[in-house]
């Protein structure tokens, strides 16, 4: 992909927020200028589709305003249910056989007319199956509604839709761009599992040897922790969603029990990948997003996994240009990774 502006606006539209990274992508160096997040209203967006347009445009322009963002190019990344994502194994084949075969093979799992969707794939790695060589790719189905809904929103508010993502390949990208935050000193890269805990949600991915290997999502996220807190009449929950970092000084059962609950679906969702190969391990879990922020999350969830978690790291060459971003980047992990393209 070439540019002629490499400085890009990208997007994460999430339940609760819409966080944005403002950078350049250049010879492999990836400099951010600034992040940026606000609270979204209720009713404006829900799992991946822009529910009030008047008020989604109002919210975007004014964000970019106040923060003094006058580039036009953007990218952004999103996360929906009607977003189908598998892994497939076709026969290796020449290259303009490969798109009619992934079409071929994906159109199985998709519960409308093929041709309401856009293919996009990414081939992982090659196997052999059977004593034949066969592709493992990873496919997203993509409906063109959505597309054509957010490529129309950008237009009307005078900006240039460069890039369509979506969460699982964002995080990918980030990852591989700070390999060396995550890998051992004799430069074995390790099993990952990804958690990006959002307010509906958990997006759960798995990263081996820096190649996609399974997402899956779980539907429990901060909103229930909210919940808890808000039926709670002993404490004050004027601002709960700015104090998720002191969530366990608030000595709430229910609390520790929903965040239990969390841990046993994405246990079982670990368990489901490594069962299906008896050779793959899981080295840590590396958590993001707006669950990252809750102050001692990380023990919680090692206890009750019994593998190393720890909060997103940032490798040295990814530059800030405003240092406190650096500390803030956790909650912007696919924002940055969608500035990344190849």
């Amino acid at each position: 992909m070439k540019l002629k502006n490499k400085k890009c606006i990208s997007v994460d539209f999430g339940s609760k927020y819409i966080k944005i990274a403002v950078g350049e992508y250049k010879n492999n160096h990836l400099k951010i200028d600034k992040l940026i997040s606000k609270e979204i209203d209720e009713n404006v967006y829900s799992d991946g589709r822009i529910q009030d347009f008047g008020k989604m445009k109002s919210f975007l322009l004014s964000l970019l305003k106040e923060n003094k963002v006058k580039t036009k190019n953007v990218f952004f990344t999103i996360s929906s249910s009607a977003i189908i994502k598998r892994e497939i194994e076709i026969p290796r084949v020449d290259f303009n056989d490969r798109a009619n075969l992934v079409k071929y093979e994906i159109e199985q799992y998709v519960p409308e007319d093929i041709e309401k969707y856009i293919i996009q794939y990414r081939e992982l790695e090659d196997i052999e199956v059977n004593e034949e060589l066969y592709s493992r790719v990873f496919v997203a189905a993509i409906p063109k509604l959505i597309v054509d809904e957010y490529y129309n929103f950008f237009k009307e508010i005078r900006l240039n839709p460069i890039l369509f993502d979506i969460h699982c390949n964002s995080i990918l990208k980030a990852l591989n761009y700070n390999y060396d935050a995550f890998h051992d000193n004799d430069g074995k890269a390790k099993g990952v599992v990804s958690l990006d805990i959002g307010y509906n949600s958990i997006n759960i991915t798995v990263v081996e040897n820096g190649t996609y290997q399974f997402s899956r999502m779980v539907d429990i996220g901060l909103s229930q922790l909210e919940e808890i807190i808000k039926n709670d009449k002993e404490i004050d929950n004027s601002n709960i969603s700015n104090n998720y970092d002191h969530i366990f000084d608030l000595n709430i059962p229910e609390i520790e029990e929903a965040l239990d609950l969390m841990g046993m679906e994405i246990k079982k969702i670990i368990d489901f990948y490594l069962s299906r190969d008896s050779d793959k391990e899981i080295d840590r879990i590396i958590i993001y997003g707006g669950g990252a922020i809750v102050k001692y999350i990380s023990i919680h969830f090692m206890k009750e996994l019994n593998i190393k978690v720890e909060k997103f790291k940032i490798a040295d060459k990814l530059e800030f240009k405003v240092k406190n971003d650096i500390e803030n980047a956790v909650f912007y992990v696919n924002a940055i990774g969608a500035l990344i393209y190849e």
